[in-house]
């Protein structure tokens, strides 16, 4: 019977008719000079994999840039801006909603707009 035997010696291909199957056994062996290091990398893996775990102590995130830190310091400083005016447009919204309820109109008076947090 004829045919191809593939990496994991299944054959493939050839001839078709009856008859029984054909079993193909592949053997792989290592060389005697490779088995005494294969055994002592093994012993020594055995060894690495029984030690406790060890956390890291050192820094696990590289520090900034000096590009970073400016940006950083830039933004920092732009904090607040505007605050002013929203203040004053949070008053005027106080004083335009008590103006209003001040007027006798039932409602609009309840609502209390500035229990949002801006």
């Amino acid at each position: 019977m004829g045919g191809i035997v593939n990496p994991i010696g299944r054959l493939i291909g050839g001839g078709g008719g009856g008859g029984g199957g054909q079993t193909v056994v592949q053997r792989s062996e290592l060389p005697d000079w490779l088995e005494a290091p294969i055994k002592e990398n093994i012993d020594l893996a055995k060894q690495i994999a029984s030690r406790p775990y060890q956390a890291y102590g050192g820094q696990t995130v590289a520090g900034l840039s000096p590009l970073q830190n400016q940006a950083l310091a830039l933004t920092q400083s732009g904090l607040g801006t505007g605050q002013a005016q929203l203040n004053a447009a949070q008053q005027a919204v106080q004083n335009a909603i008590s103006g209003y309820g001040n007027v006798g109109m039932a409602g609009p008076a309840n609502i209390s707009a500035m229990s949002l947090t801006p």
